[in-house]
């Protein structure tokens, strides 16, 4: 509530706001008619109950995104409020390279929970007899998947575990592999990595 109060008292300083966070956060101005208001999602599962609230209150003040139009694919055929907005990179941060050697490893890039399938990508890895570099961040929750499913591969040579990436070492990444591993288990609703790579 604390982001709220704030926008309610800084209300008048926005010609738009655009909330990629929780729709709670937009509860104390979603009445404002004259202050559009847009809410991004990058996921299914969406909160319809709130959606339709905040719909009625903001009236068509308030309209909703998302980076697929899979991920609002529930929504009432009457509510011309989605708009299908596809994520993009910024291809000046990434170095094209035709060519790697050929031991270049594959690669796995993405948070490391078990529907992003990294598990999956050292089965492949190991299976096509071929390195492999796994980025990303390990997500609390799914303390246990990384302890069980991906540690006990890591052995910094055939399965190499890097952390994290900036967007600079994410570039080094996937300019010096053979191929970005995706072997998600879910329905990913645009999956940026694939566009990075």
């Amino acid at each position: 509530w604390q982001v709220g109060s704030q926008l309610w008292s800084r209300r008048h300083e926005f010609d738009l706001i655009h909330s990629f966070g929780r729709l709670a956060a937009l509860a104390p101005v979603l009445a404002l008619r004259g202050l559009p208001k847009i809410q991004s999602y990058q996921r299914a599962g969406l909160p319809w109950r709130s959606i339709r609230t905040a719909r009625r209150l903001g009236r068509t003040s308030m309209q909703f995104t998302a980076c697929s139009s899979n991920v609002y694919r529930d929504a009432p055929a009457s509510d011309g409020a989605w708009h299908t907005i596809f994520n993009g990179v910024d291809l000046a941060k990434y170095t094209f390279r035709p060519d790697v050697g050929e031991d270049a490893p594959l690669a796995f890039l993405g948070r490391l929970e078990p529907i992003k399938g990294a598990h999956n990508a050292i089965a492949i890895a190991k299976a096509a007899g071929r390195r492999l570099t796994i980025a990303g961040n390990w997500v609390p929750q799914y303390r246990d998947y990384f302890a069980s499913q991906i540690a006990p591969h890591v052995d910094g040579d055939r399965v190499q575990y890097i952390g994290p990436v900036d967007d600079a070492s994410k570039n080094a990444l996937l300019s010096n592999s053979a191929a970005l591993l995706m072997p998600i288990e879910w329905e990913e609703p645009f999956g940026i990595v694939m566009a990075e790579a």
